[in-house]
């Protein structure tokens, strides 16, 4: 969110929200990803310049020559408010860019097995849907896993591509209206023959009704 200068939503669900845990750590992030700072110039200063990134460089408080810059309403590259519809597409598209085109790395999702069957999840629901894959692994079934940490932007081809040769691939979500089926088949990443699983609480899912719904389609 520093590096890019955009906003980080941490979605969680209300099962990992209200719960506690004795986990490992997470994995330490090893990259250097700096706050992009102005460089002392003569030329007038650009808060929201169009770069090819999609990231201005940014001034502090109290950075000579370069007044800091908070805008809350759309701008030109100075950060003067404009109703200009160029700057608007222009500014729109530098936003966008930003996020889609940054390399997020294998962050995106944990990915483990392999084979033609799929199990695509998120949250909470993923420690049952590993403990599904476990059991299926064991009695001789070759199961992927693919736990979605990143949701927006998606990573699209990456994600197809952790699909990719799936002949049976299954959603699982504890909700009551199958949020991500939905967003997932809204981006176009899911195979035409992709099935949901998705059960309201307050009861967690089960290894078991994993299981049940994959031999029920087998």
């Amino acid at each position: 969110a520093e590096h890019l200068q955009t906003v980080a939503i941490v979605l969680t669900d209300q099962s990992l929200g209200q719960s506690r845990a004795v986990v490992d750590p997470p994995r330490t992030f090893d990259r250097d990803l700096p706050r992009i700072l102005a460089a002392p110039a003569d030329e007038p200063y650009m808060r929201y310049e169009v770069t090819e990134d999609g990231v201005s460089p940014m001034s502090v408080p109290g950075m000579a020559g370069r007044m800091y810059t908070a805008d809350g309403l759309e701008h030109n590259p100075r950060g003067t408010p404009s109703s200009m519809a160029a700057d608007h597409w222009a500014q729109m598209g530098k936003r966008r860019r930003k996020l889609e085109d940054f390399d997020f790395g294998p962050e995106w999702a944990e990915i483990s097995g392999s084979g033609s069957i799929c199990l695509v999840t998120w949250g909470s629901s993923s420690g049952a849907v590993l403990e599904a894959a476990g059991y299926l692994t064991a009695a001789g079934r070759s199961i992927r896993v693919v736990v979605l940490r990143l949701l927006a932007p998606l990573r699209r081809e990456a994600l197809r591509e952790a699909l990719n040769g799936a002949e049976q691939v299954l959603v699982v979500e504890q909700n009551h209206g199958a949020q991500l089926f939905l967003y997932l088949h809204s981006e176009q990443v899911l195979p035409s023959q992709a099935l949901s699983l998705a059960r309201p609480g307050p009861l967690p899912l089960r290894p078991r009704e994993i299981i049940d719904a994959l031999l029920r389609e087998s």
